[in-house]
């Protein structure tokens, strides 16, 4: 939904100067800008959320990898110590 100028300037208005004199077309407008106001409030908390579930999924992925390499990396050490001892009793 979109607001014009004008409106958002009536609206900085109506909440600065606590609703004084508040018209029923005042009325109306400040209703549509709580309801646009808390469907985008909503929308951006789903954003946030899905970003951190999407983060801490990355992260799980990363560490999975992480342990993966550092395994590989164990193994290879391993298998190089194995060969220098081989290479060592000849």
């Amino acid at each position: 939904m979109d607001f014009t100028t004008e409106e958002k300037d009536r609206i900085n208005v109506l909440y600065g100067t606590g609703f004084e004199d508040i018209t029923p077309e005042d009325a109306e407008l400040i209703g549509r800008w709580e309801a646009w106001k808390a469907v985008n409030d909503a929308n951006i908390k789903a954003e946030n959320e899905a970003r951190e579930e999407l983060s801490a999924l990355k992260i799980k992925q990363c560490e999975a990898q992480h342990e993966y390499a550092m395994e590989t990396l164990r193994e290879m050490r391993d298998h190089a110590k194995a060969r220098l001892e081989r290479v060592g009793d000849e």
